[in-house]
């Protein structure tokens, strides 16, 4: 997400996600950086380092996640009534949890830029979760409770759900 939300800053994406070629680059830092764009596969690749590079291929899953995230945002507000300026807290678990940079996800549209300052990193949520319910049996009481009030949103049933994400696809490009 970091590579991808600086790529949009510097001008090296399309707000559609295409990685443009070196000759159509305008900002000052990407046409300093114009031999980053390397061809893999016969497609724009960005590299990163001699070896590590980030390709179209690789731009489109991050681009497919984050327009499915961002509908599932969407809708779930709209199934619960409430403006997404109404979300009080956003806490991302897991692997997420402990290495994604919130503003790199707000700036790729993952999670919607109002959300910014409400975002909180819980790391391990689940395995600290099972140890509290282990060690202690009123918070385990109190999980099996919550469980009853959980609602599922089956999102790939939602009709809505196919034109919020392809909404979403797209990136925000900055004008400057």
């Amino acid at each position: 997400m970091d590579v991808v939300a600086m790529l949009l800053d510097e001008g090296f994406l399309e707000d559609t996600g295409r990685l443009m070629d070196p000759d159509e680059l305008e900002n000052e830092h990407a046409l300093a950086n114009k031999d980053r764009i390397i061809k893999v596969g016969g497609k724009n690749a960005f590299a990163i380092t001699d070896k590590v590079y980030i390709s179209q291929k690789d731009i489109g899953e991050v681009q497919q996640a984050k327009a499915a995230i961002a509908a599932g945002v969407i809708l779930l507000c709209g199934k619960m009534g409430i403006p997404v300026s109404g979300i009080e807290e956003v806490m991302i678990a897991g692997a997420f949890g402990n290495y994604m940079r919130a503003e790199s996800a707000c700036r790729i549209g993952l999670i919607p830029q109002e959300l910014a300052d409400k975002i909180h990193m819980i790391g391990n949520a689940a395995g600290e979760g099972a140890k509290i319910a282990v060690l202690n049996e009123a918070e385990y009481d109190r999980c099996d409770g919550l469980i009853r009030q959980v609602e599922f949103l089956e999102l790939a049933a939602d009709p809505d759900f196919n034109d919020t994400y392809l909404d979403e696809l797209m990136f925000l490009v900055d004008e400057e």
